[in-house]
């Protein structure tokens, strides 16, 4: 089993979702999963090396383009 499929077995409960990747990203597992409902959600799993700057940095990009979107 990939480590995506195991992460979302923690939140999904749903044996036909299909995880589709994206196109993108260096630092993290980033992946659609399509749901046997046909639901779509985004799986993202965090892949910072414990670098706690870099967390923050990003955190506060993020946050930066949340704004810009309200």
């Amino acid at each position: 089993m990939s480590t995506a499929k195991a992460a979302l077995a923690f939140f999904l409960d749903d044996a036909g979702a299909v995880l589709d990747p994206t196109t993108g990203g260096v630092n993290n597992i980033v992946q659609y999963v399509d749901t046997s409902g046909g639901e779509r959600f985004v799986l993202r799993i965090y892949n910072n090396g414990c670098d706690t700057p870099r967390v923050k940095f990003e955190h506060a990009i993020l946050a930066g383009l949340q704004k810009q979107v309200s």
